[in-house]
């Protein structure tokens, strides 16, 4: 599958660097340059690890834009509302763009994946939640950075790493997964734009979206939690989990806080 980057950029501007699942663009003489066989053996390795772990076919085949620090004008343009001071990559139509602010070419990596999956959901699970799109992304980006670093972290223990970190803002909002996920694009990442600027406040709504996803990984299996992904809304998500899970969405959700309660208190 192809994508129609050269609507976005233009594209001579950019030297080009083609591989088994990305076409890569980037500028000669750039930091980005200097590190791009690095980013592209580690990207090309999450694809791998995705699909040997979730056995979910990589079809898709997007145009990555990578930028340097300080050169976020042409990504700003793609990035929209969002620009590159609350946001340092994203993905618009199949195009992937990443501001390498961290000169870290295996966070770089780690975030490609987490944008090559948003494009899966959107072209291949027809997935329409960002709740829990960034749900998803977020537990299995954060997965293959464990494994690239040799750490055997199971799901276990993620799901306790993430419930000592989320639980003061459940009982702060009281946002549940049932709410997160019928959010839209803006509401699930609080944007504001004041005079001073553009503001987030996403309250840990990945990281709360990220523990269910987890949970429910641990308690049924990855393959469920796709097939749930497949076609599913902000409207018929909790219809759709039924149909997979055999178990109301509202009592599962109890279930799971139950769970991240317990978890945090011990």
């Amino acid at each position: 599958m192809t994508n129609c980057a050269g609507l976005l950029f233009d594209t001579s501007s950019f030297d080009v660097l083609e591989t088994n699942h990305f076409t890569f663009f980037y500028k000669s003489g750039s930091i980005v340059e200097k590190d791009l066989s690095s980013i592209v053996k580690y990207s090309e390795l999450a694809v791998k690890w995705y699909f040997t772990y979730t056995n979910v076919s990589v079809t898709v085949k997007p145009d990555i834009y990578l930028f340097d620090e300080g050169t976020g004008g042409e990504y700003n343009r793609v990035a929209g509302l969002l620009d590159d001071s609350v946001l340092d990559s994203n993905s618009t139509k199949g195009v992937i763009t990443y501001y390498y602010k961290e000169y870290d070419y295996i966070q770089a990596s780690v975030t490609i994946l987490h944008e090559t999956i948003h494009v899966i959901q959107d072209y291949i699970l027809e997935l329409n939640s960002i709740g829990i799109a960034e749900g998803y992304t977020s537990y299995l980006a954060l997965k293959y950075y464990f494994y690239i670093l040799g750490n055997t972290y199971s799901d276990e223990s993620i799901f306790n790493l993430l419930c000592s970190y989320i639980t003061d803002d459940l009982e702060k909002y009281g946002e549940y997964p049932s709410q997160i996920f019928t959010m839209t694009l803006l509401e699930f990442n609080g944007v504001t734009i004041s005079e001073n600027g553009i503001e987030r406040n996403p309250k840990k709504r990945y990281e709360i979206s990220e523990s269910f996803i987890v949970y429910l990984t641990m308690k049924y299996d990855i393959s469920y939690v796709n097939n749930w992904l497949k076609q599913t809304d902000t409207t018929n998500f909790k219809t759709r989990f039924k149909e997979e899970f055999d178990i109301d969405f509202d009592v599962e959700e109890k279930n799971w806080y139950e769970k991240v309660r317990e978890s945090y208190e011990n």
